[in-house]
């Protein structure tokens, strides 16, 4: 299994869409335990999106309650800073765990601010 390296990839949107390795890369960037199983929360979309990286913004998501069991477990999209801003990231995330339509938290990562 191969951990994408970020720095090799300082201008590129990076999508993570399997489990066994968007854990990996969370485990790596001290991420993983920031993302509570939702139905902690009585939720079934936990996120939250890091500012430590100095060349993404990196996002790691948690789905749960889906009736496939393919469609639960953890992504991570990294969006470039070179190109796109805070907000702008914090936008895409907005609308990609909107398109879920399933109830979701944002949860801090501690540096998210």
């Amino acid at each position: 299994m191969n951990i994408p390296d970020l720095s090799k990839m300082a201008d590129e949107v990076v999508i993570i869409d399997d489990d066994l390795v968007a854990k990996a890369f969370l485990l790596h960037h001290d991420m993983l335990d920031k993302i509570p199983h939702p139905n902690t929360l009585s939720v079934n979309c936990v996120y939250c999106m890091s500012s430590k990286s100095p060349t993404h913004w990196i996002a790691g998501v948690r789905f749960h309650g889906f009736e496939e069991g393919k469609d639960n477990g953890f992504g991570v999209c990294c969006w470039p800073k070179s190109s796109v801003g805070k907000e702008e990231a914090l936008g895409q995330l907005e609308s990609l765990t909107d398109s879920s339509g399933m109830p979701k938290k944002r949860i801090s990562s501690g540096d998210d601010n």
